[in-house]
This record gives C-alpha cells, sequence and structure tokens, in this order.
C-alpha cells in the first residue's frame, strides 16, 4: 500500500513522475504530457499552452458561424417568435432566409430551383445554428415555437459575450459528429485544442487536410480502430474539425481543387492571427 512506501522513496516517485510529465514528447508535436492534459480535459484553463484573445467587434463579422447565430437570435426576437415544424426545426421560409444572406458558403451550391425543397437535415450549418442557441440557452422552445430566453435578450446586446458562450458551447458542449454517420464520435473533437495548436504552428502556408490529419492520429493512435477504417478516420477528422469548425469559425481558408481526386488544403485566415495565442 501507498501509506507503506518510505518517505524518501514516495519523493523520488514523485520527482520521476514530475519529470516524466514535464518532458517534451516527439508524438505531441514537443508539448508534454502536463501541456496535453490540459489541452484534452481543462481548454480553457488560463495554464493552457493554447488560449484566445477577445475579439473587437469588427472582427466578429468575419466569424461566419457567429453571424448566422446571431442573425437567427436577432430575427426571432424580432419576431417575437417562430413557427417550427412538427419535428421541431426550422420551417423551409427561415432556412431559405438565412441561405439568402450568406454567411457560410456551402461547398456545393444546389441549382436555384431546389432552393425550395431545402430542410434543416438537409444543411449541416442550419441545424447546428437551431441546436446553438438552444445549447446556450438563447431560445426555448414552447408548443412547436422559438422564442427567445431572458439570457438570450442580454446576450444580444453584447456581441463579444454571446461570442464567448457560444464558442465554448460549440466546442465543450455540441457534439462534433452530429449528423456525419462517420462513427467513432471522439475523432476530431478530442483535444481539438491541440489541433488549433497544429493550425498555428504548420498554417502559414496551403497544407493538404491529410497533414494535419496525420498529425492529428500519430498523436492519438488509439482512435484509429483498424486499417479499413484509416481513410474514413481522415475524412472524419477534416469533415469535423478543419470544415465544421476552423472554417465555420473563420479560423482558416480552404482551398478546394477542381479535381475531387486531389485533397484540399488550408491555410491560417487573417483572423487566426488575432483571436489564437500558442506556447510551444
Amino acid at each position: 500500500m501507498q501509506d507503506d512506501i518510505p518517505e524518501e522513496l514516495r519523493r523520488l516517485i514523485q520527482k520521476e513522475v514530475d519529470k516524466y510529465n514535464n518532458m517534451p514528447h516527439p508524438d505531441f508535436e514537443g508539448y508534454s504530457p502536463k501541456a496535453m492534459a490540459f489541452l484534452i480535459h481543462d481548454p480553457f484553463n488560463a495554464e493552457s499552452p493554447v488560449w484566445f484573445n477577445k475579439l473587437s467587434a469588427d472582427d466578429l463579422e468575419k466569424v461566419p458561424l457567429f453571424r448566422q447565430v446571431y442573425y437567427l437570435a436577432s430575427l426571432i426576437n424580432e419576431m417575437k417568435e417562430i413557427k417550427l415544424t412538427a419535428t421541431g426545426k426550422l420551417t423551409i421560409k427561415i432556412i431559405n432566409d438565412i441561405l439568402s444572406r450568406k454567411f457560410i458558403k456551402l461547398k456545393m451550391p444546389a441549382p436555384p430551383l431546389l432552393k425550395k425543397q431545402y430542410r434543416e437535415d438537409d444543411i449541416h450549418s442550419i441545424g447546428l445554428t437551431r441546436i446553438l442557441l438552444e445549447i446556450c440557452g438563447v431560445t426555448k422552445k414552447s408548443s412547436k415555437k422559438l422564442e427567445l430566453s431572458r439570457k438570450g435578450k442580454k446576450l444580444l446586446t453584447d456581441k463579444q459575450e454571446f461570442f464567448r458562450v457560444m464558442f465554448e458551447n460549440y466546442t465543450t458542449k455540441f457534439n462534433w459528429a452530429y449528423g456525419d454517420y462517420f462513427g467513432n464520435e471522439a475523432i476530431g473533437q478530442l483535444a481539438w485544442l491541440f489541433s488549433v495548436s497544429l493550425v498555428a504552428k504548420y498554417g502559414n502556408k496551403f497544407r493538404t487536410f491529410e497533414f494535419y490529419s496525420e498529425k492529428y492520429f500519430k498523436a492519438f493512435p488509439m482512435l484509429l480502430e483498424d486499417q479499413y477504417s484509416l481513410t474514413l478516420s481522415h475524412i472524419s477528422y477534416s469533415h469535423r474539425f478543419l470544415e465544421r469548425f476552423m472554417h465555420y469559425m473563420g479560423l482558416v481558408e480552404i482551398d478546394y481543387p477542381d479535381d475531387y481526386h486531389d485533397s484540399p488544403k488550408i491555410k491560417k485566415s487573417p483572423l487566426f492571427g488575432k483571436f489564437v495565442r500558442v506556447r510551444f
């Protein structure tokens, strides 16, 4: 038992444990196990090697997802309430209104004639917007209607606080695997802050999606279940972290190739340097 260990030996063991926890690890891009613990389990701790600056009102206008979320909240406030479908989703009219604002560019836009057929489940960012408002406590449902909560009305008057609440809830409470059918829900969202640090370190020029996913799985090989799922795992990571998080947040630019056989590439956006700070 631990109580039977001599005090001197206990100190020596603790010294070795501390030494290991603070030692840079090559699979973690030089981060120590202690630093990785913050990146994985406590991303908003002041001791984390990655932290975020407060964005100005002008910079918040460069965050596509926030603009869309804020717009829908403002629309609900203006209308007092909006009707939902029988399944509790946004109506086609509201969806078309949001899409017409072009907050988030669709990778594969549909022909104009098909726009009236869009449903919430057809476009990830639309469902995400409604769900984030609910998770953040900005809206409340009643009798298949959506209205703002008292908290929501207050957040509308403070965009910086609204963004902070949305960002923290998106990273810690929303399930990034929502609606993608790729399996292994941990991929991409687990240690998302480590991935942010990878973009900070290597994102000065365009690099392929695989460049980042390979470094991610080098750090977390346990997420690769078998060789058969290797390609799907890389796609899952790119889809969730690079496209639906970093791109939605305006933190990266994506270069989609004309040939679908080629890999898309990303690099840091100008907003990234204003928002993200990293200690390597």
